[in-house]
């Protein structure tokens, strides 16, 4: 998704990307809007758990309600240890540190990471208010806040709750961002380990989210959904803009525009060269003789309308013959001579 080619670009020079101060202060203002807006659509707990109670019963008649399995196989384990500290990590240093990675490594991938945040938060939001619904840690499934309880970040705690709505599980946007954040850096990455590193961070939030009782299977698929189309958008309005930017016709090189002020005005003064004359004998051309125009401009005579060259050629010829007209004939020289040794 992330890893294609990259948008055409048009003609003209690329507009100057915005510097990082302005790229944080997009964020941070983007996050302060999108937080302010999901803490207001926050809905009731009862409707949240109602909710919940649907998406269970879902996963239950396709058998793939495995969170109760997955939570109970790891719990004691260093693996649940790494999942929880990955869970917080994931949104709070991963992401903005791709972001910052990708910023100063490639910027089209950072580009296209960004418009996805931006535009799959946009998505999130009236989904958050119109189907609220409780985490499986709030909806008395039997499943353990692990986070809380084994790494010491109280997740509902009133500190902690005043930045986040804890009634979002749908669309789960760490899930969503996190694949969104491995296929930027894989595309990124020569050395393929790495890329498989980055291909696998996706996948190990996705495993962290369910382990820790913050989200179900449902929430999962449904933040990869959100993050695909908030891609989409994002390219299409790219590409818009880039249309609208293009449709600027800014010329690229000084011929395009000085040549043909040049031919045209050679031809008003009729000393415009032939097409096959070269740039040479154009540069070397002698301008051509003037005279007065009734309202004290100079024109060409119009005998005149001949290259330096061609004058040049005819002015020697000229020479040539009047110095051979004014040279004695050899029968004149014969007479000469015959007529200085006769006797006298």
């Amino acid at each position: 998704m992330l890893a294609a080619s990259p948008l055409p670009t048009s003609r003209l020079a690329r507009v100057r990307f915005p510097t990082g101060g302005a790229q944080v202060g997009l964020f941070f203002l983007a996050y302060l809007v999108y937080s302010a807006a999901r803490y207001i659509t926050v809905g009731d707990l009862a409707s949240a758990q109602d909710h919940a109670n649907w998406i269970m019963d879902l996963e239950n008649s396709l058998g793939v309600a495995v969170e109760s399995s997955v939570q109970t196989t790891l719990t004691g384990t260093w693996v649940l240890w790494l999942l929880n500290h990955a869970y917080l990590a994931a949104q709070l240093v991963v992401l903005p540190g791709s972001l910052i990675f990708l910023y100063r490594r490639s910027r089209p991938l950072y580009e296209r990471l960004r418009n996805t945040i931006l535009a799959t938060w946009l998505i999130s939001i009236p989904v958050y208010g119109l189907f609220p619904v409780a985490p499986p840690r709030l909806a008395d499934s039997g499943l353990v806040d692990t986070i809380s309880t084994q790494t010491g970040f109280a997740m509902d705690s009133s500190l902690t709750t005043s930045f986040y709505n804890e009634l979002a599980a749908v669309p789960s946007l760490h899930v969503g961002f996190a694949f969104a954040v491995g296929m930027a850096l894989a595309a990124s990455f020569r050395n393929p380990l790495l890329k498989l590193a980055a291909h696998l961070w996706g996948p190990a939030i996705a495993l962290a989210v369910v382990a820790t009782g913050n989200h179900y299977v449902f929430d999962i698929v449904a933040g990869m959904v959100a993050a695909a189309l908030g891609y989409g958008i994002g390219v299409a309005v790219a590409r818009r803009g880039m249309q609208s930017t293009s449709a600027i016709r800014v010329p690229t090189t000084v011929s395009t525009v000085l040549v043909p002020m040049k031919n045209a005005a050679r031809r008003s003064a009729g000393t415009a060269l032939p097409a096959t004359v070269s740039k040479l004998a154009a540069s070397t051309a002698t301008p051509a003789p003037t005279e007065a125009g009734a309202n004290g401009t100079s024109r060409p005579l119009p005998w005149a309308k001949i290259t330096s060259s061609s004058t040049a050629g005819v002015t020697g010829s000229a020479k040539a013959a009047r110095k051979h007209a004014s040279a004695p004939s050899l029968q004149q020289r014969l007479s000469n001579c015959q007529g200085s040794t006769s006797p006298a």
